[in-house]
């Protein structure tokens, strides 16, 4: 079955279990798209997925298109959606790829922000100089928003582990709680988007992850460290 709805959901299940594909069968996936003549947006979401890690994505709108343009870009050639609605395709995939999220009627203006916002948004960021736990550092990469686990649009990063060592992968992202739980509320590092178990935390309440200010957290107890992103 057809349709931008069915696309986005179908990626955001392989991409949030981690899928892998060969290349055989990413140009099969490529071909099939565009044996069917599929929205242009469907098209250029698979094209990041070969991008390497902290490479530009190929933006979903180009900048020169009219309205019209940027609305057809999202809509499948052969076959409408079921409901009549088209839906907006946004945000990142892991590898620094672009992931979607469906979003009901596209707002062409809304979309193009996003796109400006992304551009400006750091790839790429390097935790550094953590004394207590020095097995965090290394560099976090842009890899999603979650806005149905987070409730907003701030990034997600996260540090891929190394199966030969053990290590986890490790995520950075923003954590907004209870009003009565405000001590939760900020950034943290944990091996899971929304886990039990974290190892850093920030109160900074800032877009990206904060430069200085993080905690580690060891035995269940946070202790200021000199690390800072860059």
């Amino acid at each position: 079955r057809r349709g931008a709805d069915v696309f986005t959901k179908s990626l955001q299940c392989c991409a949030l279990g981690g899928l892998r594909v060969d290349a055989q069968k990413y140009l099969e996936l490529l071909g099939t798209l565009i044996s069917r003549d599929a929205a242009h947006a469907q098209v250029r979401v698979v094209l990041n997925m070969a991008l390497p890690k902290g490479a530009k994505p190929i933006p979903l709108i180009a900048k020169d298109m009219t309205e019209e343009e940027a609305r057809a870009s999202f809509e499948d050639q052969g076959e409408e959606q079921e409901d009549g609605e088209v839906v907006a395709v946004k945000g990142p995939l892991p590898g620094g790829a672009t992931f979607p999220q469906v979003t009901g009627e596209l707002d062409v203006a809304e979309a193009e922000a996003a796109a400006e916002e992304e551009e400006d948004m750091p790839q790429v960021l390097e935790f550094h100089g953590c004394q207590a736990l020095p097995e965090l550092n290394g560099e976090f990469f842009f890899t999603s928003f979650m806005p149905d686990i987070l409730g907003h649009e701030r990034p997600v990063y996260m540090k891929e582990g190394d199966p030969v060592t053990g290590d986890w992968d490790l995520y950075a992202y923003f954590w907004e709680d209870d009003t009565d739980k405000a001590w939760c509320t900020g950034w943290w590092l944990s091996f899971e988007v929304g886990g039990e178990e974290s190892v850093a935390y920030n109160p900074a309440d800032s877009p990206v992850p904060p430069r200085e200010g993080w905690q580690v957290v060891i035995d269940g107890k946070r202790r200021p460290d000199v690390a800072v992103f860059r």
